[in-house]
């Protein structure tokens, strides 16, 4: 499981984009745990909280984006 502590600033555009599907009081926090819609789970322990469209991780193949519910 991926611990991310950060945003990924530089971003290969053409890798599939997976999306972290969240809630806006979890986005708000700064400490939580979600799964990918591809399954990949997740866990963050960030300085800041993230904001919607935010990327975290970059594999070679894909791109992991949070997304807050409508």
């Amino acid at each position: 499981m991926p611990i991310i502590e950060k945003t990924v600033e530089a971003t290969d555009k053409t890798l599939e984009l997976v999306s972290i599907e969240v809630d806006r009081h979890s986005l708000q926090k700064c400490r939580w745990r979600r799964a990918a819609e591809d399954g990949v789970e997740f866990a963050f322990s960030l300085d800041e909280p993230l904001r919607n469209g935010d990327i975290v991780l970059e594999t070679e193949t894909k791109r992991y984006q949070v997304s807050q519910f409508p």
